[in-house]
């Protein structure tokens, strides 16, 4: 009984369509088009089927604008929206079930460009990453560059790949393999295998399809140097002016930070930015702020997440010394760090702000901030802990240990709920 009530609610068909077109469509998306009263999509999945609708709706961009138009036709029986691919798949599923409930809707998903692409490389898609460059900023690639990696990159437009190709290259994956896979599934459908530092010579000046990928398979120029997945890339890999968290110490300090998919980091006082883009390298989800007071310092944040492929990150420029009005408006973190400035109030607000079971971690260097760090632990408890690391360099014809500045750390979770009237959630 529940399940036909629930047929009856689904006023809309989501019909994936493929550049085959009504070749790839299956008999029930076929019975959905031939019924429809409303079909709406992109002119040009539009065009690749046939449909007795009464009506054809073009989307209109913005997309929230062909959104108003689907509203309006709300309940109005067999209303047919088409997509590409598989719906939730990269595609615009998502966008959809957060404006209709599911239970209103039929979804007939086809065969993704994804499927389509491991299909022609012979690759098993579980063991294959996807990175969208669709409507994102391109040097989100950076991201991804891990030697031996196979990636497929879903792109913008007809100069993407030419744009890519000559970003890996300068990235030191020159020596890598691109196979550009063009209209897949339709009659255009074109493959061509290169290496990554012939691609000038051979596709250079050619016109490619606006619709396209690259499937990668990463080979870095000095794999030597590759530094791998886990947190505490070297220091010299980020651009920097003495303030940064040391990598030994960083990689503790994200430990105690523990990112988990899909949560938010505010990094306070944030120096290189390092902490905050190890963050966001944890998992394409995460989300992350950085508040850095120095103008300078700032554009070397913002610098060192584009080179290492984050570009969402979010920066302020502020000192939290006059306030933390600038965070009431953020979403409440499911983790802060405190790498400088930290002062009794903003850690208070902090603690105020984190989600149930949010973690709180400060660094301290100076005897001011060690000193605030006993007080802190006594009265609200959490882990202490003082670290003190030698490396060793040159002395004269010998060597010797030099020892870097002590840090103190301070960790702490919040253990009580979080009333949602007064926090806001992630």
């Amino acid at each position: 009984m529940h399940d036909v009530m629930e047929k009856s609610a689904r006023w809309l068909t989501v019909i994936g369509v493929g550049e085959e077109g009504e070749q790839g469509l299956t008999p029930a998306a076929k019975d959905a088009l031939a019924n429809a009263t409303y079909v709406f999509g992109a002119q040009r999945l539009l065009d690749k089927v046939a449909s007795s609708a009464a009506s054809t709706m073009p989307w209109l961009s913005p997309l929230s604008k062909g959104m108003d138009a689907l509203l309006r036709l709300r309940h109005t029986p067999h209303v047919v929206v088409l997509v590409s691919g598989d719906p939730f798949h990269y595609g615009l599923g998502g966008w959809l079930v957060e404006r209709i409930p599911l239970h209103e809707m039929t979804v007939i998903p086809g065969v993704s460009s994804i499927s389509h692409a491991c299909a022609q490389m012979g690759w098993l898609q579980q063991h294959t990453l996807v990175l969208s460059l669709h409507g994102r900023d391109e040097t989100s690639l950076y991201r991804v560059l891990e030697h031996g990696q196979r990636v497929l990159v879903l792109t913008s437009d007809a100069e993407a790949p030419h744009r890519l190709a000559g970003m890996l290259c300068a990235a030191g994956f020159g020596r890598s393999h691109i196979t550009l896979l063009e209209a897949l599934g339709g009659d255009q459908q074109r493959c061509c295998r290169l290496q990554v530092d012939q691609w000038q010579g051979v596709l250079g000046q050619q016109d490619l399809h606006s619709l396209n990928i690259m499937a990668l398979e990463l080979i870095a120029d000095h794999p030597e140097r590759c530094h791998g997945l886990a947190p505490g890339r070297p220091d010299e890999l980020f651009e920097n002016d003495g303030q940064i968290t040391r990598s030994d110490v960083r990689a503790m300090t994200l430990a105690h930070l523990r990112p988990h998919p899909g949560e938010r980091l505010w990094d306070l006082g944030a120096g290189s930015g390092a902490i905050a883009i190890e963050w966001l390298r944890a998992g394409p989800e995460m989300a992350a702020i950085a508040v850095e007071r120095h103008l300078a310092r700032c554009g070397i944040i913002q610098r060192n997440a584009q080179r290492f492929g984050v570009p969402h990150l979010q920066l302020f420029e502020h000192d939290l010394h006059t306030g933390t009005a600038i965070l009431d408006a953020q979403p409440s973190p499911n983790a802060v760090f405190i790498g400088g400035g930290a002062s009794h109030a903003l850690v208070n607000y902090c603690m105020s702000r984190l989600t149930y079971y949010g973690r709180l971690v400060v660094n301290a260097v100076t005897l001011e901030t060690e000193q605030l760090l006993y007080e802190l632990h006594k009265q609200h408890g959490g882990q202490l802990t003082r670290v003190a690391m030698e490396y060793v360099e040159p002395l004269g014809r010998m060597r010797g240990w030099k020892p870097a500045r002590t840090i103190t750390q301070w960790c702490w979770q919040q253990t009580e709920p979080v009333s949602s009237s007064t926090h806001r959630q992630k």
